[in-house]
């Protein structure tokens, strides 16, 4: 049996999982904001992180990164204050 929580999980008889569907890619976060870019970028590892970025290319950068069960979308206010002052801000899920 899948450990509760799963999105593999089963509902009991008659009731459907609880698992929402997934966001199309014309919600997710920064869609619509046009001075935010989205970019993939793979590891030597193999590993493939989306960054998303803002801010002038020359300006000093500024990394924010969160913690496990977060997202980008948790510096949705912080990436324009800082992009507005001037430095490039990377934040990576």
């Amino acid at each position: 049996m899948a450990p509760s929580g799963t999105a593999g999980r089963s509902g009991p008889p008659g009731i459907p999982a609880l698992a929402p569907p997934p966001l199309p890619a014309e919600r997710i976060y920064p869609a619509g904001h046009a001075d935010v870019a989205v970019q993939f970028v793979t590891l030597p590892d193999g590993l493939r992180l989306r960054v998303v970025s803002a801010g002038p290319p020359a300006g000093r950068p500024v990394l924010l990164l969160h913690g496990w069960g977060a997202s980008v979308y948790s510096y949705r206010s912080q990436s324009p204050a800082l992009a507005a002052a001037g430095h490039r801000v990377l934040a990576a899920d």
